[in-house]
């Protein structure tokens, strides 16, 4: 397997049509709903819940972080999973990348929600990266691309609110100290259940039990 990178620039590698309409969608929400607060108990829902729904379908947490900047806290996080040796692969050549890739774009955000610290503006680039990746499970299934999103976002929550004692240690470490390691992440994910993902996107994606 490859090392994973710090996964905090979600927009890396994206064609320029996809940056520019992530831009408006934000500007959009911005001017709805106001500012993301991006405080440092909503980034650290948001990380945990990449941890914990990241481990629960199968990928190895090599850690976290939390950071500020200009005033608002940021985040990223590690993961490593054997398809990831196989790099940059476009979304509709391979359905069970996009699957696994669509949960993860929706893990951070499902964190916030289950948190109770979700915001309208928050994770819009993550949100829409999330419905990019459904189009293409949908493509491949028969389904709906709705259909698809909704199914990553239940999987998410199911995840963690199946695992919710977990999900508050995590986030409560990540707020005390800004930083998970690998070593830590192990220790207080070893209660967590494991999903064992489809290799062909199916139309209904299973639940955390």
């Amino acid at each position: 397997m490859t090392p994973a990178r710090w996964d905090n620039s979600n927009t890396r590698n994206q064609p320029v049509a996809f940056i520019d309409a992530v831009v408006r969608e934000q500007r959009a929400a911005v001017a709805q709903h106001g500012l993301d607060p991006c405080t440092q108990a909503q980034a650290a829902a948001h990380e945990a819940g990449h941890v914990i729904v990241g481990y629960a379908i199968g990928e190895d947490i090599l850690g976290a972080r939390l950071m500020r900047e200009g005033g608002r806290w940021v985040g990223a996080n590690r993961r490593d999973h054997a398809s990831y040796s196989q790099g940059m692969v476009p979304v509709g050549s391979d359905p069970a990348r996009a699957l696994r890739s669509g949960i993860n774009s929706m893990a951070g955000f499902s964190g916030e929600i289950v948190a109770g610290l979700a915001h309208p503006s928050s994770s819009i680039d993550e949100r829409m990266l999330a419905r990019e990746y459904a189009a293409a499970v949908a493509d491949a299934s028969g389904g709906s691309e709705q259909a698809a999103l909704d199914g990553f976002a239940r999987l998410c929550i199911g995840a963690l609110m199946a695992h919710r004692q977990a999900f508050d240690t995590i986030r409560g470490h990540l707020c005390r100290t800004r930083r998970l390691t690998a070593a830590e992440a192990l220790r207080m994910l070893r209660h967590v259940r494991r999903i064992e993902l489809p290799t062909d996107p199916p139309r209904s994606l299973p639940l955390a039990a």
